[in-house]
């Protein structure tokens, strides 16, 4: 609900946590001189009505309050995502692990992901191809690491597209395209390494939560939290911003 529960569950992982950090940052001077790296290609393209606009709302806000926006090019990210394309690591990955440790779970996957891992779309690649594609990954990574050297962190939209309604995904072609946008953006730190987090930023248009998708290096987990919470003090928590979440009010139970 808040940065300070995410970090409880950060410190809950990490062998070595950093027990005064949030006690640190409460010394933070709020958001003056961040420097936040906005990447235009990849991260806000086809977002659904009112994600972009609420985000840049937010960004707007936090450089009133001393935020410094930088427009950062990545071309890593794009040159990662078109590895994926071409076959990537993880559907292999995946399935070697399923078989190792979990082979009564993949019957039992969703038809989607299951498809990718035994059915039509199994992993076929060869072992070159595979580790050509974990190495081209891994020199993007360093490349783009070295990137982010420029900023404290990359803001992103954290889901570019609004939650889809049940019924606009019930054949898998319709899933797919729904899934592969809705994973797009918190994909990229996975492939390269990154460290990320996210914070709530505003409403699209259908009235639903967005959120701001920070990206940092990799082993900057503490320091990703921190700004989060200097963030988070500018915007407001969830909470804070929209509110209780609205009940589910259940019918009452029909009578025999």
């Amino acid at each position: 609900r808040t940065v300070a529960d995410a970090f409880e569950v950060f410190r809950s992982l990490d062998p070595h946590p950093d027990d005064n950090i949030l006690d640190r940052a409460e010394h933070q001077s709020g958001v003056e001189g961040l420097r936040l790296g906005i990447c235009t290609n990849h991260f806000w393209e086809n977002c659904s009505p009112g994600v972009a606009e609420s985000l840049q709302q937010a960004l707007r806000k936090l450089e009133s309050k001393g935020a410094i926006l930088v427009d950062l090019e990545i071309p890593e990210v794009d040159q990662a995502y078109e590895v994926v394309r071409n076959g990537g690591v993880v559907a292999s990955e995946f399935y070697a692990f399923l078989t190792e440790e979990l082979p009564d779970f993949i019957d039992d996957l969703h038809p989607y992901l299951g498809g990718r891992m035994t059915g039509s779309d199994r992993p076929n690649q060869t072992a070159v191809e595979y580790l050509g594609n974990f190495m081209k990954l891994n020199t993007l990574a360093r490349s783009a690491a070295e990137r982010l050297l420029s900023v404290d962190a990359v803001v992103t939209p954290t889901v570019p597209i609004t939650a889809p309604l049940i019924s606009e995904v019930a054949d898998l072609a319709s899933y797919e395209r729904a899934n592969a946008l809705g994973v797009r953006n918190t994909y990229i730190p996975s492939l390269l390494q990154l460290n990320a987090t996210s914070v709530p930023a505003g409403m699209d248009a259908c009235g639903i939560p967005v959120g701001l998708h920070l990206i940092t290096a990799s082993g900057q987990e503490e320091k990703a939290l921190v700004i989060a919470l200097q963030i988070e003090r500018v915007l407001g928590s969830g909470l804070e911003q929209f509110g209780p979440p609205p009940l589910c009010i259940r019918p009452p139970a029909a009578q025999s």
